[in-house]
């Protein structure tokens, strides 16, 4: 009885031949499921965008109040509005709207090009934008600027954004669409 496993008797193994039986555990598996920006990655691209709709603004204001002097006023020592620490939380404030703005410019063009960093990135800038809140809101708490009702108010409006952050952290790290448009 023949091995059916055998090779053909006859038929010369070539290294063409070899390559085509190469078996690639990784390329396999991400075959699987859904492929490309369609999905659930379209409310992903929609999050990114409306975050930036949303932080343009408060970078324009951060700047009025840097470029109007109001800023200038609170480190002035001698100015009857002098507060260190107030014209500081502005600054950090601006630049921390900037990081976020900047993230989501490089963000946008790693969609675009389906880049494999793309999740990563996503991953990082959820977790700089929590944070950057909570700093925020425990700075000011910190400097007197807001009461420990309306610090208590400010994190409870966070929760709502540490569950979407967690949710779409998730989809990003466990999503087949996202392995096989991102991770190929």
């Amino acid at each position: 009885m023949d091995n059916p496993y055998a090779p053909a008797r006859g038929k010369q193994v070539t290294w063409e031949r070899v390559e085509d039986l190469r078996f690639d555990l990784g390329r396999s598996r991400v075959s699987e499921g859904p492929e490309g920006l369609g999905g659930w990655l379209i409310l992903v691209m929609l999050g990114l965008l409306s975050t930036l709709l949303s932080a343009l603004p408060a970078m324009r204001i951060q700047l009025a109040a840097i470029a109007g002097g109001h800023v200038a006023a609170r480190f002035d020592s001698g100015s009857p509005v002098y507060d260190p620490l107030e014209g500081a939380l502005v600054c950090g404030e601006l630049l921390a709207t900037a990081g976020i703005v900047v993230g989501i410019l490089v963000l946008v063009g790693l969609y675009v090009a389906k880049s494999r960093w793309f999740p990563r990135g996503y991953i990082g800038l959820m977790i700089y934008v929590f944070a950057a809140q909570v700093l925020d809101h425990t700075v000011a708490l910190g400097m007197g600027a807001i009461g420990s009702d309306e610090f208590s108010e400010r994190l409870r409006g966070l929760v709502p954004r540490a569950v979407t952050a967690a949710i779409w952290i998730c989809y990003m790290l466990l999503s087949k669409r996202v392995r096989n448009t991102f991770l190929h």
